[in-house]
């Protein structure tokens, strides 16, 4: 009877055993929501370097755009919505080195579902914005390695946006007139960006979304019209922040999906 019972106790823990090695977990495949920003104008995309007209007699070259978005979510098809980031970060420059990261897109991961579009903010709320970027890997958007951060300011530029103007074909020449446009500070947070664009995420899958940069408002937008001859640099100065007010609001609107 002893043996009787123990044989059987073999045979069950060898059941079990087989059964356990059998039975592999499914392995963990999350859906994802990838979002790859370009430039456009005029509904034609551009790349860095391309030259636009913002007037019958300007033209602009576009050469560096980055920047920072918070509080992303997606926006469910029944209203809800899925939180995606607490910051992110793009920076349409090919990495050329290995102390730049590739930011020209994110993945983020997300349910499976029908989705309305996308909500945020543009720039880094204030926790975000008095970050240390020291204490960051450089992988990490709030790192040192996007050169978004301004040591005398101890915060961050919310966006960067660079290049050169100059007349009607000529940028290019050595008369042209370089501009930047660095807005940053809590006080030009730009809050409830709000995107609509109906997209579905497949289980498993990964979603692609193009976020838009539209060029067309950057000069002439809802925050008012800007010169790039005359109102070519903002940054954090006092005496910049009207221009970067117009900067920012102009670049905020120029955002679709």
């Amino acid at each position: 009877m002893k043996f009787s019972v123990l044989a059987f106790g073999l045979m069950a823990s060898m059941f079990i055993t087989a059964c356990d090695e059998g039975d592999d977990p499914a392995p963990y495949n999350p859906s994802s929501l990838t979002i790859q920003p370009g430039i456009f104008q005029g509904g034609n995309q551009l790349f860095l370097g391309s030259i636009i007209g913002i007037n019958d007699s300007t033209d602009v070259s576009v050469e560096t755009v980055r920047f920072y978005i918070s509080h992303l979510q997606a926006v469910k098809a029944d209203g809800g919505t899925v939180d995606l980031a607490d910051y992110t970060f793009f920076d349409l420059r090919e990495p050329s080195s290995a102390n730049r990261p590739d930011w020209r897109n994110q993945k983020f991961e997300i349910p499976a579902g029908n989705y309305t579009g996308l909500t945020f903010s543009l720039g880094l709320d204030s926790t975000q914005n008095y970050s240390d970027p020291s204490t960051f890997p450089q992988d990490n958007p709030l790192s040192a390695a996007t050169g978004m951060y301004w040591t005398w300011a101890t915060q961050y530029r919310f966006v960067m946006a660079e290049g050169r103007a100059n007349k009607t074909g000529q940028v290019g020449s050595g008369d042209d007139q370089a501009y930047s446009y660095h807005p940053g500070g809590n006080h030009l947070y730009v809050q409830g960006v709000q995107l609509n664009q109906a997209f579905n995420v497949a289980a498993g899958g990964n979603t692609i979304l193009e976020l838009k940069v539209n060029t067309d408002s950057w000069f002439n937008g809802p925050g008012g019209s800007i010169n790039p001859f005359v109102e070519f640099a903002a940054h954090d100065a006092p005496a910049d922040q009207p221009l970067a007010t117009k900067f920012i609001t102009n670049f905020a609107s120029g955002l679709s999906l």
